[in-house]
């Protein structure tokens, strides 16, 4: 992602980025601390490509306010929400959930009782998300 964020960057004065989590054609997500209170977070930043196209914008816009009315268990939790003028990107910050992606935990052999508590999660979590109009 070729934007001025770099590890110890800080956005708004209350996002330090730690290192990139991973990287997309859309933007890239950093590990980061909310600084105020010591919490690790998930910092989503789009592109600064995309800054002139208002589709893209109001799209990431549009994602952001979803993740913001999602309320349960299985589903993240959206902090915040803006942009860096100093970045000049969007971005939202989310909570960090450390562990492994469930595309690598399914590449190994996962025992059935695992696999059906995985799948009940996710169902409970798209049914949430359904319930709050997303689709």
């Amino acid at each position: 992602m070729s934007t001025r964020a770099s590890e110890g960057t800080v956005i708004e004065g209350k996002y330090r980025l730690e290192r990139e989590l991973g990287a997309g054609g859309m933007g890239a997500v950093w590990l980061a601390t909310q600084i105020m209170v010591d919490r690790k977070v998930a910092v989503k930043l789009l592109h600064p490509a995309f800054m002139d196209q208002d589709d893209l914008q109001a799209r990431f816009e549009v994602e952001a306010r979803a993740i913001g009315r999602l309320n349960h268990p299985n589903c993240i939790t959206l902090f915040d929400f803006g942009f860096s003028t100093d970045l000049n990107a969007f971005y939202t910050v989310i909570e960090y959930i450390n562990g492994v992606s469930l595309d690598k935990r399914l590449s190994s052999t996962v025992p059935l009782t695992e696999v059906i508590s995985i799948i009940k999660q996710i169902s409970l979590a798209l049914d949430h998300a359904h319930h709050q109009g997303i689709l």
